[in-house]
């Protein structure tokens, strides 16, 4: 979000990113998460696609739809 700001000359002042986990039925894990991006008036209409388009390139959200594995080991020193 920062870079598709910067790369346009737009200020970032007024923008709030919302997240809400919400729980699958089981209870356990996340079962989906929900981000609202709020948006300054004034904010150009032409680039409201595009903010959500450059938020689901964000890296995070590419790491948690395909989690790298984990490997845990011990050491001793």
């Amino acid at each position: 979000m920062l870079g598709f700001h910067q790369q346009r000359g737009l200020s970032t002042d007024g923008i709030q990113i919302v997240e809400r986990a919400i729980r699958n039925q089981s209870g356990c894990h996340g079962g989906k998460i929900d981000l609202e991006i709020k948006l300054p008036p004034g904010f150009p209409e032409k680039y409201r696609e595009a903010v959500i388009h450059a938020a689901q390139l964000c890296a995070v959200k590419k790491h948690l739809k395909h989690p790298p594995k984990f490997e845990i080991t011990t050491t001793m020193s």
